[in-house]
């Protein structure tokens, strides 16, 4: 089975980064819990702050403290990749996701960048980690992959009971439960066999 993680707001906290940035630029004083949508900033402010985010990757925060740990044990029973739709190169990434103890051939598989007009959903993934509450529509006609919906304000709005195969996550500890779920439902199915 393989699963796909999602960078930012998944991965790493990006987006007070993003917003101070951009409140600097505007004059504005927005905080994370404006974000009740997708697409909240216009979006040619958006960007012009978007790549000044980009360069402080190396100071961003660990989503969860203990992130390295959920993934190195899961990757133990899955493949992992992280897909994103952000602007890092592969090196910025490998870089950042080495100071939290996150190797590639220890902990994760690969790393993908897409263009932002491709949806995540074609790659061939079983699961879906991500907080893009567009995903939950487009994963509705795959309906043998699961997405699960990381909580952010920006998708609060979403109602997972509305999907067969979208499932809300809180944090890395929610993921981890998921996933060692089924692990022992077909290490115990394996059993009755």
């Amino acid at each position: 089975m393989k699963i796909a993680v999602d960078l930012d707001g998944v991965t790493w906290n990006v987006h007070e980064h993003l917003l101070e940035i951009y409140n600097e630029k505007n004059g504005t004083n927005h905080i994370l819990e404006d974000i009740t949508y997708w697409n909240f900033l216009p979006e040619d402010r958006f960007w012009e702050s978007y790549e000044e985010m980009v360069k402080r990757i190396m100071i961003f925060e660990r989503v969860d403290p203990n992130i390295a740990g959920y993934i190195n044990l899961l990757y133990n029973f899955y493949n992992i990749s992280f897909l994103t739709h952000g602007n890092y190169t592969i090196d910025m990434i490998e870089k950042k996701l080495k100071t939290w103890h996150i190797f590639k051939g220890l902990s994760y598989d690969s790393i993908i960048l897409e263009d932002y007009t491709t949806p995540k959903v074609i790659h061939n993934f079983d699961y879906f980690i991500d907080d893009n509450p567009q995903m939950a529509m487009e994963i509705r006609v795959y309906p043998k992959k699961t997405l699960l919906l990381f909580t952010q304000p920006w998708n609060r709005n979403i109602d997972v009971n509305n999907f067969d195969n979208v499932v809300r996550v809180d944090n890395w500890s929610d993921i981890q439960k998921y996933f060692l779920k089924l692990i022992n439902e077909v290490d115990l199915y394996a059993r009755k066999v």
